[in-house]
């Protein structure tokens, strides 16, 4: 964190630059009107640039979603909201570290007061709504269409999110989708009923339906200039949708123009294979006659059924309850009187086909499930397939649930539900009681039983954190270490472990990596960690090291050689253990010493050069396998020798003996001679 020093003019004490760019943030500048409730606003500059900047301060609260950064960074649509540069950056006030997203400020006010409710856009419609379709429904779908081509929805379109000049309401401008996950900002309001069932944060990404849908609240809502469902609470506004269905719960008695009654009926339609896509839209904008499929409301039932204290005659209400109240609902599957009330009252052969296969006539709950919440989230499911899996505290939708899962080891909360979930498969019979076939179906099913799988596996970069990563690919590096550093990719660890190693605040050998780091490495990089993961983990210091030194040298080769001085001059000093591996003692000291020579060296791949070189490996090796071959001949021969020292009583007797025949037998043949010589006066 770099401060600013104050210019002439009024200029604020002390700008907060963030690092690898080239934009400030004013703090004693809060915009109040642009903050959300997940982040914070304030002036942001950039010097030698007269665009008015603005700055959001997230990532504690949510995740942002990081992954679609650079998508938005790489094209410009003039009504959204311009995304420039983003990084991390320290806020002194509370001592804590944010992640700050740079954005063009919007032009004008939010469309609605937050905190009133009042609607501030008006636009009038004549007797084809064309004022309101020109000024506001075109260029959002237009909008909406660029997205597409880009493969992004933007999951945040919402009143409060809409700005447009007081002077001039033709102008509106699309806000921002970045700083929250998908449809985090999203009331029960602007939601369909089954994704606002879900919780906030495990709604997952938005479809371009979910954004028309949005779209068609937000036009009736500024059609009729106020919302009929001003001050009600999120349960009340999804039991209003559930009576009247969408369209007539929104517009009520109000009299819209018939163009514009059509597309609102069009992009509202409950059932989702119903519902116009952006095709559908565009044709309806250019002029072409389309059909829309008749909205009904949600049939009531002939008979209401008694659970509790309230009878419910809409089935989705029934269910809301049912999984409310879990040890109840148990209980009413177990003596099957929903059973008896479902095939009086409910027509849809689809649901009554989904219930039966688990609490059928001839199915026993009480003795199929040893779990009551699994028992009540497999009958919710089954009697309501578009909403969310509703298992003990939690309500996901698959597609919601690594976010959620992030979320909640962000939070510190409670992450055995989501456990549970994986390991009971509900997202699997989730995809398999959809009434319409989801094209991701089969790729999400493939990629949670991957992280199922993984879950079940202790080894470092499996379990649990591997999971995490894989099923949640917008979640920083989540380490207890280091999540406050917002680490996205291998180069951002490197300049994180740069700066802990020039304060000397790096965490000992022992837990230099957690399971956090390298599973999320594996997830993300997997090339510059996978290959030494089993150095990593060894409980050998000098393995530790070595694969350590490859890690970052990887990273560093990825990052174009970006430098590390600090980071290497800690493991020069460190690196003895490294050595242990040289059998030679004399050239375990001789690359000691060429190591610390490199203690003004950037880059790893120097110091391995030194330390993890395979020719000399390779030779010092050789020596040292001649050598221990030579040992093993002359430990042969000791072995020998000691042999014959152990009987020295008796050493020497052979010998002895053998010299004694020789001598006697020399001494009786000259005798022999001589008496021979004698005998024949030879001598």
């Amino acid at each position: 964190m770099q401060n600013i020093p104050a210019e002439q003019g009024g200029r604020p004490a002390a700008l907060l630059r963030i690092p690898g760019t080239d934009y400030s943030i004013d703090p004693s500048a809060p915009l109040p009107q642009y903050s959300k409730p997940h982040a914070r606003a304030f002036r942001a500059v950039k010097p030698e640039s007269e665009k008015k900047l603005i700055a959001l301060l997230t990532g504690r609260p949510v995740i942002p979603r990081f992954k679609q950064f650079p998508v938005f960074k790489s094209f410009y649509a003039h009504n959204l909201q311009q995304y420039y540069e983003s990084g991390t950056v320290y806020w002194p006030e509370d001592e804590t570290t944010y992640y700050a997203c740079i954005f063009e400020e919007p032009r004008g006010i939010s469309a609605m007061n937050r905190e009133t409710g009042e609607i501030r856009l008006q636009l009038g419609y004549e007797t084809a709504g064309k004022p309101i379709v020109a000024r506001f429904i075109e260029p959002a779908v237009n909008l909406l269409n660029e997205l597409k081509k880009h493969n992004v929805t933007h999951g945040a379109l919402n009143l409060n999110n809409i700005y447009m000049r007081k002077e001039n309401n033709a102008s509106v401008m699309f806000g921002e989708c970045l700083t929250a996950p998908p449809a985090y900002e999203q009331s029960a309001l602007f939601e369909p009923v089954g994704r606002a069932l879900a919780d906030p944060v495990a709604r997952g990404h938005a479809t371009e339906k979910h954004d028309l849908y949005a779209l068609g609240i937000c036009t009736a809502l500024i059609a009729q200039g106020k919302n009929p469902l001003a001050g009600a609470k999120r349960g009340e506004i999804i039991a209003r949708k559930i009576d009247l269905g969408s369209f007539a719960a929104i517009t009520g008695k109000e009299r819209l123009s018939p163009g514009l009654s059509e597309f609102l009926r069009a992009v509202l339609h409950d059932e989702l294979s119903s519902r116009w896509s952006l095709e559908d839209a565009l044709r309806w904008l250019d002029g072409s006659r389309m059909t829309v499929k008749p909205a009904r409301a949600a049939p009531k039932a002939a008979r209401a059924f008694s659970f509790g204290e309230y009878k419910y005659s809409h089935l989705r209400s029934l269910v809301i309850a049912l999984a409310r109240n879990p040890n109840m609902t148990a209980q009413t599957l177990k003596d099957k009187k929903l059973l008896e009330w479902l095939g009086r009252n409910i027509s849809d052969k689809h649901i009554i086909a989904n219930f039966e296969r688990h609490f059928g006539a001839d199915k026993n709950p009480a003795e199929n499930y040893d779990s009551s919440d699994l028992m009540v989230a497999h009958a919710t499911i089954a009697l309501d397939p578009e909403s969310p899996i509703r298992f003990k505290t939690v309500s996901v939708m698959p597609h919601g649930f690594g976010t959620a899962l992030a979320h909640a080891v962000l939070h510190g909360e409670d992450i055995k539900p989501y456990w549970e979930i994986l390991q009971y498969q509900l997202y699997a019979y989730w995809f398999e009681m959809q009434f319409i076939h989801l094209p991701e179906a089969g790729s999400m099913t493939h990629e949670m039983e991957k992280a199922r799988a993984f879950l079940k596996q202790k080894m470092i970069g499996r379990g649990f954190e591997r999971c995490l990563y894989m099923l949640c690919k917008d979640a920083h590096c989540l380490s207890p270490m280091i999540k406050d550093a917002f680490i996205r990719n291998g180069a951002d660890l490197l300049a994180v472990y740069e700066g802990l190693a020039a304060s000397g605040k790096l965490p000992a050998l022992d837990n230099f990596f957690d399971r956090h780091i390298i599973a999320f490495l594996i997830v993300h990089e997997s090339q510059v960690i996978e290959p030494f993961v089993s150095m990593i983990a060894s409980p050998q210091a000098g393995r530790k090291l070595t694969g350590l030194a490859h890690c970052f040298a990887a990273i560093q080769r990825k990052a174009d050689g970006k430098a590390a001085p600090h980071l290497v001059a800690w493991f020069v000093r460190n690196i003895r253990p490294a050595l242990d591996k040289i059998h030679d003692r004399q050239l375990r000291q001789r690359l000691f010493d060429r190591v610390q020579k490199l203690k003004d060296e950037t880059h790893f791949d120097s110091l391995l050069d030194i330390i993890d070189d395979p020719e000399i490996l390779h030779e010092d090796r050789r020596k040292f396998l001649a050598a221990r071959a030579e040992f093993r001949a002359l430990l042969q021969e000791r072995v020998g020798l000691q042999r014959q020292l152990s009987g020295k009583q008796n050493m020497g007797m052979g010998t002895g003996r053998q010299a004694a025949m020789l001598v006697s037998l020399a001494m009786s043949l000259l005798v022999t001679a001589l008496t021979v010589l004698t005998h024949f006066h030879i001598l």
